[in-house]
C-alpha cells in the first residue's frame, strides 16, 4: 500500500481498486477485450483486501475457502482467493472471466484468458507502493510488442526478484509462459468455495463489506450511464466513461479529514467546490489524466451553469441524475 501522510489506507486502497479498473479499461481497448467488463475485474481485484492479513485464514477457513500452505504461511496471499469468493457471494457476479481475472491477478495462471492478462498487468502498472515501479519502463515497452510479451516481461522480473514465498499459480504461469510446460487442468473445487454462500451480517459489519458493495456498484452505475449518454450526444464515450469513474475518487474522504487533505493539496478547506478539487488533483497525479475535456468536466460536472461546450461535464451529471433514479 502507498503511503501518503494526508490519506488514510482506506482511502489508498480505494485509490489503488479503480486505478486498477481504469489502466484494465485502456489495456482492454488496446487488445481488443471488452471495456467495461476489464474496469469491474480491475476494480474488483483487491476486494479480499478488505479482509486484513490477522484475520484472512481464518475467514477463508470459515467459508471453506481451500488453501494452500503457501497461503497459510504467507495470509497475504490469500486475497485473491477471497476477492474471487466475495465478488460472487457479496455482488453477485459469476462471470467465469471476471471472477478468474480477479482470483489469478496476483500471478497470473497458465494458458489464462486476455482479460485475466490484462488485470494481472493493470494492476502491475498502477502500482500500490510509493515511488515508480522498477520494472514499469521494461513492462510498457513490452506491452507495445503485445499483451502476452508484456505478461512474460514482468513473469521473468518476478521471477527474479527476492521472492519469499513462490506461490503455486506463480509456479505454473512462469512453468507455462516462460518454460512452455504444460500442466493438467486445475480442478476448481480445489481453488475456491464454489457454493452460493449468503455472507454473515457480522462479518459484513466488521469489514464494511456493504459500503464496499454500495460504492463499487455507484461507480458501475455511473460509468456505465455516462457511456450509454455519451453515445446518444456522439461524445466519446470512453472519456465519458473515464471522467464518471474520476468523479468517485474523493469518495472515501470524509468531512472530518477534508481539512488535512486541503492543508496537504494547498486548497481552500472552505471551498464549496472541495472534493471536485481533490478529484482533480487525483486525476492529474495519480491517474495521470491530461485530457483537458475530462479534467474540466471534473471540475464543473455539479456546477448548475453549464455552457453548450462543456458537453462532457454535462453527460457526467446526467449520469448521477440516471443512475440515482436506477436505484
Amino acid at each position: 500500500m502507498r503511503e501518503r501522510a494526508f490519506l488514510t489506507p482506506v482511502t489508498e486502497n480505494f485509490l489503488h481498486a479503480i486505478g486498477v479498473g481504469m489502466v484494465s479499461y485502456e489495456l482492454a481497448l488496446k487488445y481488443d477485450v471488452d471495456p467495461k467488463t476489464a474496469f469491474i475485474a480491475g476494480s474488483l481485484h483487491d476486494l479480499g483486501g478488505a479482509i486484513p492479513d490477522s484475520d484472512r485464514v481464518q475467514i477463508a477457513e470459515f467459508y471453506e475457502i481451500p488453501l494452500y500452505t503457501e497461503e497459510i504461511n504467507v495470509p497475504m496471499l490469500v486475497h485473491a482467493k477471497q476477492g474471487e469468493f466475495f465478488a460472487r457471494n457479496l455482488f453477485n457476479i459469476y462471470e467465469p472471466e471476471i471472477l478468474n481475472a480477479i482470483l489469478f491477478h496476483t500471478t497470473c495462471i497458465d494458458n489464462a484468458s486476455e482479460l485475466t492478462k490484462i488485470v494481472f498487468i493493470a494492476d502491475k502498472i498502477h502500482w500500490d507502493r510509493n515511488g515508480e515501479p522498477p520494472y514499469l519502463s521494461g513492462l510498457l515497452a513490452a506491452l507495445d510488442v503485445s499483451l502476452d510479451y508484456g505478461c512474460n516481461y514482468f513473469l521473468n522480473w518476478l521471477w527474479n526478484s527476492d521472492l519469499y514465498v513462490i506461490h503455486p499459480f506463480l509456479k505454473r504461469s512462469y512453468g507455462y509462459y516462460i518454460e512452455n510446460k504444460r500442466f493438467s487442468t486445475l480442478n476448481r473445487n480445489e481453488l475456491t468455495n464454489e457454493n452460493n454462500i449468503i455472507i454473515d451480517d457480522d462479518i459484513r459489519r466488521r469489514y464494511f463489506l456493504n459500503e464496499i458493495k454500495d460504492e463499487f456498484e455507484k461507480i458501475f452505475r455511473i460509468s456505465k450511464s455516462a457511456y450509454e449518454l455519451a453515445k446518444n450526444d456522439s461524445i466519446n464515450q470512453d472519456k465519458a466513461f473515464i471522467a464518471a469513474v474520476l468523479t468517485t475518487a474523493s469518495d472515501t474522504i470524509f468531512n472530518n479529514q477534508k481539512d488535512i487533505i486541503a492543508k496537504a493539496l494547498n486548497l481552500d478547506p472552505k471551498g464549496t467546490n472541495l472534493f471536485a478539487e481533490i478529484n482533480y488533483y487525483f486525476a492529474k497525479t495519480e491517474f495521470k489524466v491530461e485530457d483537458p475535456e475530462i479534467l474540466e468536466s471534473l471540475l464543473n460536472y455539479q456546477s448548475k451553469n453549464l455552457i453548450n461546450n462543456q458537453k462532457l461535464a454535462k453527460i457526467v451529471a446526467m449520469a448521477y441524475k440516471t443512475s440515482s433514479n436506477r436505484i
